[in-house]
């Protein structure tokens, strides 16, 4: 057991950290794929938030990384089974599953058409992807409390979400590249593929671009448990943006997030969920709310 993942440095020491909890060995070797320059095997990293609202305690970058060439196919198309077998015979079939929409019962599943049981067992199939096709789930989390007062008394609350969201979205790439070194081959590298918020692209790609090449004169600012674990160097390119619609495994990322939001702040049944994301999540921040005893219940619904 080691921390892999730095805390926010200045700003929110001691969040982000996360600890290993599977070996190499868990996880399967990547037999082929796509490729970039020269002969490096490309993994996509689905990368998606919950948490954006300003009366969310916590904001959460998932996902999930896949094989360009053994896994990215067939999950689309059990993404697409999943729609014949939940969507009546004479309703579009081109929907979204997006888990909000789906917990919940509004959009496109209203309770109305759909049971909380139909629902639910939609929901949970989402969050057991990952188990069912071998697939990591990484994470970072920003706890907004955390934040320093100063901070949060100079910018709206649109800014805020937007900075707690890079900064997840950070400590989540962290994570991907750890992972990577770990567990993928030596000549694999990751792209990531993030859902498209117009408002936060340029600063994603900002972190993402810092922590590949981080200036020298930085490096000294950062916490002690940051600089062990940058640059980047198995991510290659920029973020790219994709809607839900376009890109089918950013709605799995979906559901990665919402489960684990909901378990952080012990919402209705988020256990329910979050069981099957435990499974698979290949770093655990070291955050209170990741423990599973002696924590309170969240009442919101």
């Amino acid at each position: 057991m080691f921390d892999v993942t730095p805390t926010a440095g200045s700003i929110l020491r001691g969040t982000g950290v996360v600890v290993i909890m599977e070996s190499k060995a868990w996880w399967p070797p990547s037999l082929g794929g796509g490729f970039l320059t020269g002969d490096r095997i490309v993994r996509m990293a689905y990368l998606d938030e919950s948490g954006v609202a300003q009366d969310e305690p916590f904001l959460v970058v998932a996902g999930t990384i896949l094989d360009a060439d053994r896994q990215w196919r067939v999950v689309q198309k059990y993404l697409h089974e999943l729609r014949d077998e939940f969507i009546p015979e004479g309703r579009p079939k081109g929907r979204i599953f997006h888990a909000t929409d789906i917990f919940h019962g509004s959009k496109h599943f209203t309770r109305s058409a759909w049971s909380q049981e139909l629902r639910y067992e939609l929901l949970e199939k989402l969050v057991s992807i990952p188990d069912k096709f071998d697939l990591p789930i990484v994470c970072g989390v920003v706890r907004k409390d955390d934040l320093p007062p100063f901070y949060v008394q100079r910018k709206t609350p649109a800014k805020i979400s937007e900075s707690c969201q890079a900064m997840s979205f950070n400590f989540c790439s962290i994570s991907v590249d750890r992972w990577m070194k770990l567990s993928a081959e030596p000549d694999e590298v990751a792209l990531i593929i993030a859902e498209d918020r117009p408002e936060v692209r340029t600063i994603m790609r900002g972190m993402l671009r810092f922590a590949q090449n981080p200036p020298d004169f930085l490096l000294q600012f950062l916490h002690d448990d940051e600089r062990p674990y940058l640059p980047l160097t198995s991510i290659v390119d920029t973020v790219h943006f994709a809607g839900k619609m376009d890109s089918s495994p950013l709605q799995i990322a979906d559901a990665c997030a919402f489960a684990i939001m909901r378990y952080l702040r012990r919402g209705k049944d988020s256990e329910r969920f979050y069981a099957h994301i435990k499974k698979r999540l290949a770093f655990k921040p070291r955050m209170k709310e990741f423990e599973e005893a002696n924590l309170p219940i969240e009442p919101r619904s």
